[in-house]
């Protein structure tokens, strides 16, 4: 994931989205490029009320995809992100990584849902899914903060996802 961001704070409006090869994000004259890392990224672009951009950032993985499903800030400015995903993809706005592996036959996918601070650090990101042959197309389809630092998800799942992320699963 790549975060750039400008020094404003104030959001007007906020998109996410697939994208693959290369896309400016700023209108204008302004640049704000980045490149997928995948077959198909995840952007999260945020704007300002003249259309001008205030941050992106991308999540991906080479040779994974991953979709948005929704968005939603808490009282606090963070974000909280959900989709699907197939393959590898780094979750981390910084320098480190915070990789996760879907679980998903190829045929499939898992779920995520993430918090990321207004500046792009990652606070937590979850996943599930279902490894079998029967395992779908998981999917989230929307987010809601809950009010005490945790996320309301909404979506679909096939066959028998393991809905506790914890290494007792």
């Amino acid at each position: 994931m790549r975060w750039v961001a400008s020094a404003s704070s104030l959001i007007s409006r906020t998109t996410a989205r697939s994208f693959s090869g290369s896309a400016d994000f700023a209108p204008g004259t302004a640049a704000a490029p980045l490149t997928s890392l995948g077959g198909a990224d995840l952007f999260v672009a945020r704007y300002d009320g003249a259309g001008a951009l205030l941050s992106v950032l991308s999540i991906g993985g080479a040779g994974a995809t991953i979709h948005p499903g929704g968005l939603a800030f808490d009282d606090g400015g963070n974000l909280l992100l959900d989709g699907s995903f197939l393959g590898s993809v780094d979750f981390d706005a910084g320098t480190t990584t915070r990789i996760l592996a879907s679980i998903a036959p190829a045929s499939g996918t898992d779920v995520f849902t993430a918090r990321y601070t207004p500046g792009g650090g990652l606070l937590w990101v979850s996943r599930f899914g279902d490894g079998s042959a029967a395992g779908g197309a998981n999917a989230a389809t929307a987010v809601a903060p809950d009010g005490s630092g945790g996320a309301l998800v909404a979506g679909r799942f096939f066959a028998s996802p393991d809905f506790d992320p914890g290494a007792s699963s």
